[in-house]
């Protein structure tokens, strides 16, 4: 498996998975330059899931524009991958309705990560 991006992987199946409600800085976008800070969300994603099994989970919408599957994705030992990219401020949340409760953590005036990340701006998040 590795991390396409900040927010998308690639499963050894071939499946791409984009982080529902995640959305970091963009690398891969034929259109758009590398957005600065966007190696190092991928580089977080990546380092966060190396050598792991993942669990994702699909939600009510199943697939994007690009075919590739929203999903929360969960490591075997329980961390929810798209809320530790924005706890840790790798990204910021990509408001879509979540059925999934927990999958994306509410982030208060302190911003995501409290700062510590590359995403430092004040987001808020409701689980639907």
């Amino acid at each position: 498996m590795r991390a396409i991006d900040g927010d998308t992987l690639e499963l050894r199946t071939g499946e791409m998975v984009r982080l529902i409600g995640v959305d970091t800085l963009e690398t891969k976008d034929p259109r758009k330059p590398v957005q600065y800070f966007g190696k190092e969300a991928t580089a977080f994603t990546q380092r966060t899931v190396a050598g792991e099994r993942v669990r994702p989970e699909s939600d009510q919408q199943r697939h994007d524009q690009y075919g590739r599957t929203l999903a929360s994705v969960y490591l075997d030992k329980g961390t929810g991958v798209n809320a530790e990219t924005i706890r840790q401020g790798y990204g910021g949340v990509h408001p879509v309705p979540v059925q999934t409760p927990g999958a994306i953590p509410a982030v208060g005036a302190g911003g995501a990560g409290g700062g510590t990340g590359v995403v430092g701006s004040p987001m808020m998040w409701t689980v639907a």
